[in-house]
């Protein structure tokens, strides 16, 4: 009977850790390591987890969409005169973004936290020869955006 017990609690960690790797991706690594020990690594992202589905995340309006959209593509084209202040810039628009959607707005260091538990609705896989312009369309219905180089969206693709 004991190592029937034993054998139970093997697997539902092992089920934990897996899950936990699959929703944080990277993340799980990087705070295992920052803890030093599985256990607190995973007690850590548990608590992320716990944190995030007590908040009310909202999708932005298209109209919100698009304004950040462009106020973004503006803060990219001031990086090359300016890039320490697209950088204070564009911190401050993703801090808008998060408050937009219902994030608690912190230091970057909650930020992040907040993010890494939608680790994986933050990555897609996508054909070569996708075009930037592609990606963009695909994610904006969903609130998200990949806008590296606006100039580049007709002419650029993925992997080629």
């Amino acid at each position: 009977m004991i190592a029937i017990a034993a054998v139970a609690i093997v697997m539902m960690r092992k089920r934990r850790s897996l899950k936990l790797r699959e929703r944080f991706g990277p993340e799980y690594d990087r705070v295992v390591k920052q803890e030093g020990d599985v256990n607190k690594g995973e007690g850590v992202l548990a608590f992320r987890e716990k944190r995030r589905a007590e908040l009310k995340i909202r999708t932005l309006s298209p109209a919100d969409r698009s304004s950040f959209l462009q106020r973004w593509n503006e803060v990219q084209g001031q990086f090359v005169d300016d890039p320490k202040g697209a950088v204070t810039v564009a911190d401050s628009l993703v801090s808008e973004v998060m408050q937009a959607r219902g994030y608690p707005v912190g230091n970057f260091e909650q930020r992040s936290a907040d993010l890494s538990v939608d680790y994986a609705n933050r990555t897609m896989r996508v054909e070569s020869g996708v075009t930037n312009l592609g990606i963009t369309d695909a994610v904006m219905a969903d609130g998200f955006f990949y806008a590296p180089d606006p100039s580049s969206q007709l002419a650029c693709t993925i992997a080629g």
